[in-house]
């Protein structure tokens, strides 16, 4: 999954969540307004919910702390991969240096080339 899929999940995610507690609170209000819940199962229902948003707090924290993990481990690997490719070029330009010396040179400078090149 990529960063931009990771958070466009969560972004639904949360989305989802705020709509059932939007529906939740109208549910409750309609309840408390006809008297059909007492104070003992208002202050439950309140329980619930603060669990339920703790709960919830903490997959979000979860979601933060891997994509800033996935962050940084794509950050190095296109640190290393750009180390690599200038690496790969400096031994590419010595290599076509060592020929083009090799073809000037009125004598053999090397029987074979090095393993690798």
């Amino acid at each position: 999954m990529t960063l931009k899929g990771s958070a466009q999940a969560a972004t639904n995610e949360v989305r989802g969540w705020l709509e059932k507690r939007q529906q939740k609170f109208k549910e409750e209000a309609v309840k408390n307004v006809k008297g059909e819940m007492t104070y003992g199962e208002y202050i439950d229902s309140l329980s619930k919910r603060y669990d339920d948003v703790l709960h919830k707090i903490d997959v979000l924290y979860y979601f933060g702390v891997k994509i800033c993990d996935l962050y940084h481990q794509k950050d190095k690997e296109r640190k290393s991969l750009k180390v690599t490719i200038k690496k790969n070029a400096a031994d590419r330009i010595a290599m076509e240096e060592i020929n083009v010396l090799c073809k000037i040179a009125p004598f053999t400078l090397f029987d074979h080339l090095p393993e690798g090149f």
